[in-house]
């Protein structure tokens, strides 16, 4: 009767457990991959890991075990393994970073940085486009991680717009995907043309960076510097600032972005300027308009 009971009350453990205590099984000497399944196949689990790096046994081998082979153990417990070698590095997230971050952020890890620079349109001048360990994943202690580190969008090729019109200019090298940036000169190229550009045509710049553009005022003839103060025949006076010079063509009108009596000088077309129709060291006139009419000419005699 009692072996009978004994019987029976091995088999409720069997239903209710699974099976009787598993042995833990001798792993020593084993890789961790083929410790763990062996583990696994005996009804329990992998624990945590330690290390010894004064084994002899190669890198990742099972030094040790606990509990020791033979021993039993609830089913589902953890058996402890040594492995020989250091611990592995855990390699950080480094999207986003800078160079120094990332030198900073592998370093605390105990890894390398190995960091070479690629063009590309997506990602920022001077951030990780990408790393050669994936975040999270384990390698060697010092080793290293080879990381590409963005230089913005490739170098494309400047148009030539030297000849052209500001808005035939604008198009061109918006269309090339650059922006531009007038200022105009005199120049004896055609009044209204681009006569010069940086950077030069042929040459490459970033895209999406801006050319700057030379529009000509015509002339091309002698350059007189008017700064100093003018005084005209009715008593108003003007003071031409540092570098408030004059390009004046041979025979041709000269129109000059100042102001004078309060009026502006623009070219015609805008509601108020003024054209310079005649200047020495000594003398300038101008002709002021408002739309199409033209206003009163005044004299302006230097003072000093």
């Amino acid at each position: 009767m009692k072996r009978l009971f004994k019987i029976a009350l091995c088999l409720s453990l069997v239903a209710v457990l699974g099976g009787c205590s598993p042995k833990v099984p001798d792993v020593s000497g084993m890789t961790l991959a083929r410790a763990t399944q062996t583990i696994e196949d005996a009804g329990l689990k992998r624990g945590a890991l330690s290390y010894d790096s004064g084994s002899q046994l190669p890198s990742g081998t099972v030094v040790s075990q606990e509990p020791e082979a033979g021993a039993s153990l609830p089913s589902g417990s953890s058996v402890l393994l040594k492995l020989s070698g250091v611990e592995p590095a855990v390699a950080p997230a480094l999207a986003g970073l800078n160079a120094t971050e990332v030198a900073d952020a592998l370093g605390a890890a105990g890894l390398r940085a190995e960091i070479t620079e690629s063009y590309n349109a997506t990602i920022p001048a001077g951030t990780v486009i990408s790393q050669s360990v994936a975040p999270g994943s384990n390698t060697e202690s010092g080793s290293g991680v080879k990381v590409i580190i963005s230089k913005g969008p490739a170098p494309v090729g400047v148009p030539s717009v030297v000849g052209m019109t500001e808005e035939e200019a604008s198009a061109t090298l918006s269309a090339a995907g650059f922006k531009m940036k007038a200022t105009e000169a005199s120049s004896a190229a055609t009044e209204g043309t681009i006569f010069a550009q940086s950077p030069v045509a042929n040459g490459s710049a970033a895209k999406g960076s801006t050319v700057a553009v030379s529009v000509s005022l015509g002339g091309g003839g002698s350059q007189y510097n008017l700064r100093g103060t003018w005084k005209s025949k009715g008593g108003s006076t003007y003071e031409f600032r540092a570098g408030s010079r004059v390009q004046v063509p041979g025979g041709g009108v000269v129109r000059y972005r100042a102001t004078v009596d309060g009026l502006q000088f623009f070219h015609p077309g805008n509601t108020v300027f003024a054209t310079l129709t005649w200047v020495t060291a000594d003398r300038l006139t101008l002709a002021l308009w408002s739309g199409s009419k033209k206003g009163p000419t005044i004299t302006y005699n230097r003072v000093n």
